[in-house]
């Protein structure tokens, strides 16, 4: 969906629209007196590169942006199957204009969005987890912090920006990746060159790391004021775990998308009527009879008057919050579920969720 077609979606509140191409730069000065930690340099990155392919929802009080929201673009995969998803970041509102609710309206209509996009789920790095749990979003990754052992024979080349190298290292990325991780968003070329951008607007650099001559790990420092460890894929014998923290915080947008992809660990039916409650998303808050076996499943949206699929059907009441900790790992139907019958949470438990994520983008 184009900058254009969202800008004549009727709205409740016709303050809060999409911004054009030629509109984004209003932003800019927003974003300087929020995020005041971003170095200028870091901002012209941002401004130069992120908003050529981003959409930016807002709330106007006349020409002024009073309230804003970034839809960063990024393609993500889960196993097999890949999806656009938008990042949210730059959630902002002008100081002498908070408490007024505007950011909460930004947010659902960007959820709502989302949800007519068919989009599965968003994702974001929360500030503070309080501000984004009231809506639904839940913590489903956490940051891997690891260091370089000390090791002499490892010798380090800068990753240039030509073709050649950025496919290396992107190709790089993404064995490291899967090898490890069923989540992740998806490295390309393009993705390695808008990171070495990234990097150089706070006076960083990405690095191969070698081991006579063989590429074993990539590494990037970075940090204008403060020097930091932006990144190091490498395997196991050559670092270690530091300390294990949240980091990203997702929320399902379209369950009509994102269910589908999940299936059974061994051959079988299972058959879910599943009571969704969604404060946000009015398309979500209803009843959506689930179908999974081995190779994958069917969901398809009743309503409440309907009759169970069959004698076996779980019949399951559940938030919107609750169904993306189970889907994406973070938590079992036991912990969740307390007052389901113990045999329906162990044919719950066959469903195979998402165990591993990794994602460590920052805009």
């Amino acid at each position: 969906m184009t900058d254009k077609q969202l800008n004549v979606d009727k709205r409740d509140d016709d303050s809060i629209r999409y911004l054009n191409r030629d509109e984004k730069e209003r932003t800019k000065r927003l974003w300087e007196s929020c995020f005041a930690e971003d170095s200028n340099e870091f901002v012209s990155y941002y401004y130069k590169e992120k908003i050529q392919q981003n959409r930016i929802l807002v709330k106007l009080d006349g020409n002024d942006v009073i309230t804003m929201l970034h839809r960063n673009p990024y393609q993500i995969r889960m196993r097999k199957k890949h999806w656009n998803v938008d990042y949210i970041v730059g959630v902002a509102t002008r100081y002498d204009r908070r408490k007024k609710g505007y950011m909460e309206k930004v947010l659902i209509t960007c959820l709502n969005d989302m949800n007519r996009e068919h989009m599965p789920f968003t994702f974001l790095m929360p500030v503070s987890e309080a501000i984004y749990y009231p809506y639904s979003f839940r913590f489903v990754e956490w940051e891997k912090c690891f260091s370089l052992n000390q090791n002499e024979n490892l010798e380090r080349k800068e990753v240039s920006e030509n073709e050649y190298e950025c496919t290396m290292a992107s190709e790089w990325m993404m064995k490291w990746i899967k090898s490890q991780y069923e989540m992740s968003t998806v490295r390309d070329s393009e993705y390695v060159k808008r990171l070495i951008q990234e990097l150089k607007s706070e006076q960083g650099k990405l690095e191969f790391l070698l081991d006579r001559g063989n590429i074993v790990g990539l590494q990037a420092f970075w940090g204008m004021k403060q020097r930091e460890q932006r990144l190091l894929y490498i395997g196991k014998e050559w670092c270690e775990q530091k300390e294990r923290k949240p980091r990203i915080m997702a929320r399902i947008t379209d369950v009509m998308t994102f269910l589908p992809e999940f299936c059974l660990m061994q051959p079988g039916t299972l058959r879910v009527e599943l009571r969704l409650k969604d404060e946000q998303i009015e398309q979500q808050n209803s009843v959506f009879f689930w179908e999974i076996t081995e190779q994958g499943s069917e969901i398809k949206k009743g309503n409440q008057k309907e009759k169970k699929q069959s004698d076996d059907t779980i019949v399951l009441n559940a938030t919107i919050g609750e169904i993306t900790e189970w889907l994406f790992g973070v938590r079992t139907p036991k912990d969740i579920w307390r007052e389901q019958k113990s045999d329906e949470i162990d044919r719950l438990n066959k469903i195979r969720t998402i165990k591993t994520i990794f994602f460590d983008e920052i805009v």
